[in-house]
């Protein structure tokens, strides 16, 4: 099992929500879509633009 964590940002830096991650990297793409969705969801359709996506190694083992 490989798995990389990543992190939404808006454009003042307030994170959309705590670090998440996939398991399998094909998924991360559809990962990122949905922790976008939530977030929107969550601000009435509202969003800072620039969205800065960070992606990460994780610290429990193999990664991408």
């Amino acid at each position: 099992m490989k798995r990389v964590e990543f992190l939404i940002r808006g454009e003042n830096g307030d994170a959309f929500g705590e670090p998440q991650f996939v398991e399998n990297c094909s998924e991360l793409p559809l990962a990122i879509m949905r922790a976008v969705d939530d977030f929107l969801e969550a601000q009435g359709g509202k969003m800072e633009l620039p969205v800065v996506i960070r992606i990460f190694p994780s610290h429990d083992g193999p990664t991408c």
